[in-house]
C-alpha cells in the first residue's frame, strides 16, 4: 500500500513540474512567435487578428488548433518547421490559461 501511495505522490509531483515547464515554454514561444500580431496580452495589434484575450477561435479542441497552426492561411502563417507539435500545444495550453 505504501508503494502505491509513493507512486501516486511521485506522479503528482512529476505532472505538476511538467505542467509548469510547459506553461513557461508556451508563454516564451507565444511571446516570440505570436505576440507581434496578437499582442502580449492576446489583444490584437494588427487588423483582422483574432482577439485571444476574448478567446476568439479558441473554442476548438487542442489537436484541431494544432493542425490549423501548422497550415498556412491567407491571414495566418504556418508554424510547421518553426515550432514542433509539443511547442505548439504548449502555446495553445498557455492561451487557455492566459489572463489579459
Amino acid at each position: 500500500m505504501m508503494l502505491v501511495r509513493t507512486f501516486f505522490l511521485l506522479l503528482a509531483c512529476w505532472t505538476a513540474t511538467g505542467a509548469a515547464w510547459s506553461a513557461d515554454n508556451g508563454q516564451r514561444n507565444y511571446e516570440r512567435q505570436c505576440a507581434r500580431c496578437h499582442g502580449l496580452t492576446g489583444v490584437p495589434v494588427t487588423p483582422q487578428t483574432p482577439n485571444l484575450a476574448m478567446r476568439e477561435r479558441m473554442n476548438k479542441p487542442d489537436l484541431m488548433l494544432l493542425q490549423y497552426l501548422k497550415m498556412p492561411t491567407a491571414t495566418h502563417p504556418s508554424f510547421f518547421g518553426i515550432l514542433n507539435d509539443q511547442e505548439i500545444l504548449d502555446v495553445i495550453r498557455y492561451l487557455r490559461v492566459m489572463r489579459p
